[in-house]
Formats: structure tokens, C-alpha cells, sequence
């Protein structure tokens, strides 16, 4: 094992805790485990027999995850260990199991005599009981953490214990406890960033609009901005999309606003919401704004995958990614988040807003060549049309260029009702760009194919003045026809 070989033992400590996490998480628990007790560092290797132990009762495997967290010497980290596990058991539904295995890290965190550390474990333990729907005990666990943190002589000391007592009030549904123990904190920045853990807290336990009272009752305008913060992305994690954005503007720090928007925008995207382009694409600086869009696309990639998420919203969302991108100057990362989609119909549509996109922003060469990558002939000359009506605007030579490729193109196609459909896409997008003539001159070419509704319908809506272009067009065909 590459771990095994690195002749540092913290940094091989350090490392083989990692691998056991890795395997723990990856289902591997009785490897995850022989590894976490070969590490020679006794905190580390609580720390990765806590985490494999979480596993197993994530996996359903309590028994076995209780004898681990059992198995750690230090009473302090089996206490914890054991809280992981409650709160594991509790999330997979078995309440009644994580309430004794809380009640067994509730007896030995009392057994520890160093202060400091019993009121951190008996904090774990409350939070750990509110997660297994014990209120009242997990209440009266944090009060008891309270008491003993108020013993703790050196100041800091005491801040961080009466912060993490706050936190877990919070948790047990004790809001104005919470508050009232954060604010009982004498130093102004270390309140301010338990008031905070406070809201966070809230918002785990549902209580948004609470939560959002106590971040903003901050008067430190710079820890009130960090305590929004982390209330923001706390809400993106619980699903709260639209108000995680809210508070995320409502940031007056432009730096911070930034960071939080683009780590909502992300939240969106894990949860498939197109919500998260618009987000990411209101970063005023350019830089970060491709930055966030590239974070945006990385998690839509990497959950395409993913039962939970529906497919065409998940399509929507990464085609609004790839064109974001496009317009941010981002090409090469805009046709590879296109290029993820499965659906080959999802992508050629994909394909097409993002050679749009790279054509409205003058970019006509990478729009042709993104249209022509298009398989379905069909699709691709509709592409080419839209791509040249798009150009139009600009630069009529290479407009007129396109418009070719794209008619030849609908031209190439053998089966007659699809090459009339390619024809009719060219047709409808040439009327639309405002050239009339050219547009007739397709839909004459339809009707001398026998399909006169197909084409005249669609441009003389669009375009009723081209009635007479398309006459005098059918008069010039059947004329060069006769003529043969």
C-alpha cells in the first residue's frame, strides 16, 4: 500500500486514515477497519475507527458499529464514536436502536473527568439525541454540558465549550437558550461565531425563519456577513433553494456575496435545479463567474448518473451550463459538459442553444463547427440556419456561407419527408433573420418536392409581404423546368 511506504509516521498516519474513511465509505468495512487499527497514532486511529464505525451503521451493520466505537480506548473519542453511530442509526430510521447507543455515549462522556473535554462530549451527545428525536433528554444533556463548560477557567477555552453547547440547545429546540448561552459569551467575535453555529443549527432543525433572526441580530456588520453565510449555504444543503439565495444577496459584502452565491449555485446544481446557472451567471466578476459555471457543470457532470435526479431537468440544466459558458468564452468546457449528455435527441438540442449562444457573441466559426458536429442531418442543417441567421446581423458574406452549408445540407438527406423537414427549419429560420428572398427560394424548392403547405404555411405567417417573392420563385422553377 502506497500509504504504508511514505517513512513519516504522522504524514503515514495521516494518510492511512484517509484510506480507511475511503474503504469505510466505499462499503469495504472489514478492510476499513484492519487498516484504521494498523495506524500507531492513538488519536488518529480513533478518529478512523469513529468513521468506520459510522459507516457500518450507515450500512445497517449496529452491532458490529457499536463493538467498534466500543473498541476506542480514549473515553472521550468512543463517546463520539458513538454519537456518529446514534446519529447514523437515526438517520436510517431506527430511532429506538440510536436512543440507547445515545444513552451509552451519554454514560461514558460523564465518566470523563477533564472538563474541557467531558462538556465537548456531552455537546456530541446532546446533538445526538435531538437527531434521535430525544428533545427532552438531549435538552437536559446540554445543560449539564453548560454547567461544566462555565467551570472551564481559561477564557477561550470556555468560549468554544459554551459555543458548542449553544449549538446543541439549538439542535434540542431550545432556541432562546441557544441565544441567551451565546450571548453570555464575553468576547464579541466569539459570540458572533456562536450565534452563528446557532442559526446554522436552526436551520438543520427546520426553524428557518429563526435562524435567519439570529444571524441578523449580529451586530458586527463583518460577523453578521459570515453568520449569513453560513445561514445561506446551511439553507442551499436543506433543500431551501430560493431563500438561500435571498439571504445570499442580501450579503453587503460583494467578496462574500460572491463566494456564497457561487456555493448555492453548486447546492442548486446537486439537486438538479436550472436555478443554479441563473445563479452562477449573476457573479458581476467575470473570472468568478467562470469559475462558478465551471463548478456548476463539474457537479451536473458528475451527477448525470444519478437515479434520484430526473434525466430532462438534469439535461435542461447542464445545456444551460454548456451555453453559460459559451458566452463567458469557455468553449472547450461548454461542448464537454454537452458531450455528457447520453440522449443523443437531449444533446443535438444541447448542441444547438450552445452553438446559438457561441454565434449571438460573434463567435460564428466554433457556432458552425459545434452545428456540424450534429449526427442527425436534420437537426444539424436546422442548426446551420439558425447558426447563419445569427450571423446575419454581421457579416453577411459568412452568413451567406452557412445558409448554403445548412440548404445543402437538408438537400443531402434521402428520405423525402425529412430532407421537407430540414428543408422547412431552413426556410422558417431564413424568413425569421429577415431574408425573404432566400427564404422563398427554399420554400420553393418544398413545393416543387409536392409538399406546398409544409413550407408556404410557415413563412407567409412569419412573413406575409413574401408572397409575391415566393410566387415570382415557383415562376422561375417551373419556367427553368419547362425549359429542360
Amino acid at each position: 500500500m502506497i500509504a504504508r511506504s511514505i517513512t513519516n509516521p504522522v504524514q503515514q498516519a495521516s494518510a492511512l486514515t484517509r484510506v480507511a474513511e475511503a474503504l469505510a465509505g466505499a462499503g469495504q468495512h472489514q478492510q476499513a477497519e484492519v487498516v484504521a487499527r494498523s495506524i500507531t497514532n492513538r488519536v488518529q486511529q480513533a478518529s478512523a475507527l469513529a468513521r468506520v464505525a459510522e459507516a457500518l451503521a450507515k450500512a445497517g451493520q449496529r452491532q458490529q458499529a457499536v463493538a467498534v466505537a466500543r473498541s476506542i480506548i480514549d473515553p472521550v473519542r468512543q463517546a463520539d464514536a458513538l454519537s456518529y453511530v446514534a446519529e447514523a442509526l437515526a438517520k436510517t430510521g431506527q430511532r429506538e436502536q440510536a436512543a440507547r447507543v445515545a444513552g451509552q455515549a451519554e454514560v461514558i462522556a460523564r465518566s470523563i473527568t477533564n472538563p474541557v473535554r467531558q462538556a465537548d462530549a456531552l455537546s456530541y451527545v446532546a446533538e445526538a439525541l435531538a437527531k434521535t428525536g430525544q428533545q427532552e433528554q438531549a435538552a437536559r444533556v446540554a445543560r449539564q454540558a453548560e454547567v461544566i463548560s462555565r467551570t472551564i477557567t481559561d477564557a477561550n477555552l470556555e468560549a468554544n465549550a459554551l459555543a458548542r453547547v449553544a449549538e446543541a440547545l439549538a439542535m434540542a429546540g431550545r432556541p432562546q437558550q441557544a441565544v441567551t448561552v451565546a450571548r453570555s459569551i464575553s468576547d464579541p467575535v466569539r459570540e458572533a461565531a456562536a450565534l452563528a453555529r446557532v442559526a446554522e443549527a436552526l436551520v438543520k432543525a427546520g426553524q428557518h425563519q429563526q435562524a435567519e433572526v439570529v444571524a441578523r441580530s449580529i451586530t458586527n456588520r463583518v460577523q453578521q456577513a459570515s453568520a449569513l453565510t453560513r445561514f445561506a449555504e446551511a439553507l442551499a444543503r436543506a433543500g431551501q433553494h430560493q431563500q438561500a439565495v435571498a439571504v445570499a444577496r442580501s450579503i453587503p459584502d460583494p467578496d462574500l456575496q460572491t463566494s456564497v452565491l457561487a456555493r448555492v449555485a453548486e447546492a442548486l446544481a446537486r439537486a438538479g435545479q436550472q436555478q443554479s446557472v441563473a445563479v452562477a451567471r449573476s457573479i458581476t466578476d467575470p473570472d468568478r463567474r467562470a469559475d462558478a459555471l465551471t463548478h456548476v457543470a463539474e457537479v451536473l457532470v458528475w451527477a448525470r448518473q444519478n437515479p434520484q435526479t430526473e434525466k430532462a431537468q438534469q439535461t435542461d440544466a447542464m445545456t444551460k451550463v454548456a451555453e453559460a459558458l459559451a458566452r463567458v468564452g469557455q468553449h472547450a468546457q461548454a461542448e464537454a459538459v454537452v458531450r455528457c449528455i447520453a440522449d443523443p435527441d437531449r444533446q443535438a438540442a444541447a448542441l444547438r442553444q450552445v452553438a446559438g449562444a457561441l454565434a449571438m457573441v460573434g463567435r460564428h466559426t466554433q457556432a458552425e463547427a459545434m452545428a456540424r458536429s450534429i449526427a442527425d442531418p436534420d437537426t444539424q442543417a436546422a442548426v446551420l440556419a439558425w447558426v447563419q441567421a445569427l450571423a446575419m446581423a454581421g457579416e453577411d458574406q459568412q452568413a451567406a456561407r452557412v445558409a448554403g452549408q445548412a440548404e445543402a445540407v437538408a438537400r443531402s438527406i434521402a428520405e423525402l419527408d425529412q430532407q421537407v423537414d430540414a428543408l422547412t427549419h431552413v426556410a422558417e429560420t431564413l424568413s425569421r433573420a429577415g431574408d425573404t428572398h432566400s427564404a422563398c427560394r427554399v420554400a420553393a424548392a418544398i413545393c416543387l418536392a409536392g409538399r406546398w403547405t409544409t413550407a408556404t404555411t410557415s413563412v407567409l405567417l412569419l412573413d406575409p409581404s413574401a408572397f409575391a417573392v415566393l410566387a415570382r420563385s415557383l415562376d422561375n422553377r417551373w419556367r427553368m423546368q419547362l425549359s429542360r
